[in-house]
């Protein structure tokens, strides 16, 4: 689990930095979204896409911002602009900052000492990477309208019970998220 003290984040670290990011993956620019990232290649059920090292100095933030992944509590890895340091590369994960929203997500986030993004069910070549950010938000600094449905996505605080349901039945929240979710 990661330690989530202000006073760790800052603290050095003697292993290097054990992020990646998968070959099977292209950017993409879309008028409507910015920069989005889709598979190049068949990426197995279960296998890992992105790896970003949490341990890494000056990766973790109390602030969330809009380049931002809630990792625990009141604990933010920002994959543009860290609050301590260069941005996270893309070689160590740091593409992962291109993963859209999906309603129906095929990638799942696993936080441990590692920020994880590991496929849902297989995924083919041309579909777009993405995950539902309501499984690692609990309250977004920058939410934003689906430019899919329309919906306005602001953190799994902020949606209704039937949308709440289906990510908890679905497995897909992380730790954190759901630890907060059983104190509502």
């Amino acid at each position: 689990m990661i330690r989530t003290g202000l006073r760790h984040l800052a603290a050095a670290q003697a292993r290097s930095d054990i992020g990646f990011s998968s070959a099977k993956l292209n950017k993409m620019v879309n008028q409507h979204v910015g920069t989005l990232l889709i598979a190049s290649h068949n990426i197995s059920r279960s296998e890992v896409v992105f790896k970003i090292d949490l341990t890494a100095v000056g990766r973790l933030s109390p602030e969330s911002s809009m380049h931002s992944v809630q990792v625990g509590e009141n604990v933010h890895v920002d994959l543009l602009r860290p609050f301590y340091s260069e941005k996270v590369p893309d070689e160590k994960g740091g593409q992962a900052r291109y993963l859209s929203h999906l309603n129906e997500p095929n990638l799942l986030a696993t936080v441990t000492d590692c920020l994880t993004f590991s496929a849902v069910r297989e995924i083919l070549p041309g579909e777009e990477l993405g995950f539902h950010y309501c499984t690692t938000e609990w309250t977004m600094k920058s939410p934003f309208v689906c430019a899919r449905d329309g919906g306005r996505v602001q953190g799994y605080a902020h949606l209704d019970q039937a949308a709440r349901l289906k990510l908890q039945r679905g497995g897909l929240l992380c730790a954190h998220v759901q630890r907060l979710a059983e104190k509502l």
